[in-house]
């Protein structure tokens, strides 16, 4: 049986794993990547939020889907807190730092719903897919 006091919390690796591979230099210097992106957060479609951004996002308005969200409100919270290439780690500690503090992610029950009905999709894509290689599978 496992003890409590064996238990390790590596949140804090896995966090700092993170930022140090956010922080290389390839994504710090291209500015075409979230890390290194020096304009000013304009996001015209929640398809189009990074996905590193996405669970500080999640977090700080409390939403599971983004599509909840206004998008000027996720433009306004972005610029305030964005101060150049390299700010990606402010943004994961400002996530941790809620994660510690209890900040809860609603989800509610048309999220769970929606969440299943994709699942459900993927399942269904992924059958098909494999009955159109066995298809083509079968003249060897």
């Amino acid at each position: 049986m496992l003890e409590l006091d064996t238990v390790v919390d590596h949140s804090v690796e896995v966090l700092q794993d993170k930022i140090d591979f956010y922080n290389q230099d390839k994504f710090v210097k291209c500015p075409y990547h979230p890390s290194g992106f020096t304009g000013t957060w304009n996001f015209t479609s929640h398809r189009a939020i990074p996905e590193v951004l996405l669970g500080f996002i999640q977090r700080h308005f409390g939403h599971y889907r983004i599509t909840r969200i206004k998008l000027d409100d996720i433009n306004n919270i972005m610029n305030e807190l964005w101060e150049g290439p390299g700010s990606l780690s402010k943004i994961f500690l400002l996530e941790n730092d809620m994660r510690i503090a209890g900040k809860d992610v609603r989800i509610t029950a048309m999220d769970l719903a929606k969440v299943k009905v994709e699942e459900e999709v993927k399942v269904v894509e992924k059958k098909q897919t494999g009955m159109f290689d066995s298809l083509f599978d079968s003249g060897r």
